[in-house]
């Protein structure tokens, strides 16, 4: 192996060497500390045990609006259920900041509007008469719910990343067949138009043929020509009867 080719080679091994030694520094200290790991999963068991007493309590306030327990459950399961997804989104999924943004601030939203619903639940508890406006409260609450999420979870799904490369490549497509159609019918426009061109030339050509015609008939040869053809023709007929006669 020639000298520069050695050399070439050993400073793409130093290269690499470099290369894989950052990388195993990178992973150690990405790595969490044991204890770390165990308070994380003591935080989780605690925020999942505090969306279950703060579901309960909106459970329970939506009950004293309706008797469907169905219906009293649908916003807790929508208030605490997005507060959870969306902490876990914050770990394993959100990555472009404008979605990091509205996910946070939807989850200030629900964070606050939980806390209202919970204090609001220890009140009644104490045996006050649920009001008219408490009421209005709590049927609005339950639309509001529904909207709120509904919303707040599509529009994080619209700038997910992949959600937009996907709507990215959409429109290009689109735009492919737009154009593709375009260039179609403007192919069947100048076809057409050929085609008329070609039609105008052939009926231009015969009416000129047949201008030339008639004004070759008129001309003096074009006459005498027709003299000797009919002469001709007489002279041919004539003996075609004579020939024909008895001798």
């Amino acid at each position: 192996m020639p000298a520069q080719n050695v050399f070439a080679f050993n400073n793409q091994s130093a290269s690499q060497r470099a290369v894989d030694q950052v990388k195993k520094r990178v992973n150690e200290l990405s790595k969490m500390h044991p204890v770390a790991l165990v308070v994380m999963a003591l935080a989780s068991l605690l925020i999942v045990a505090g969306a279950i007493f703060t579901g309960y309590h909106n459970t329970e306030l939506y009950g004293r609006w309706t008797t469907s327990k169905l219906v009293a459950v649908i916003p807790a399961v929508l208030l605490d259920g997005s507060m959870l997804l969306l902490l876990v989104g914050f770990i394993f999924w959100f990555t472009d900041p404008k979605q990091k943004v509205v996910a946070a601030l939807f989850n200030l939203t629900l964070f606050l509007i939980i806390g209202v619903n919970t204090s609001l639940n220890f009140s009644l508890n104490t045996g006050e008469a649920l009001s008219g406006g408490m009421r209005l409260y709590l049927k609005i609450g339950l639309i509001v719910s529904f909207l709120l999420t509904l919303g707040a979870w599509m529009l994080i799904f619209h700038l997910d990343p992949i959600v937009k490369q996907h709507e990215e490549k959409a429109a290009l497509n689109a735009e492919a067949q737009r154009t593709a159609h375009e260039m179609e019918v403007e192919q069947m426009q100048l076809e057409l138009e050929r085609q008329k061109a070609e039609l105008e030339y052939q009926n231009g050509l015969a009416q000129a043929m047949h201008a030339a015609r008639m004004k070759a008939l008129g001309s003096t040869e074009v006459k005498n020509a027709l003299v000797d053809f009919e002469k001709q023709q007489a002279i041919n007929e004539a003996r075609e009867i004579r020939g024909a006669l008895p001798k």
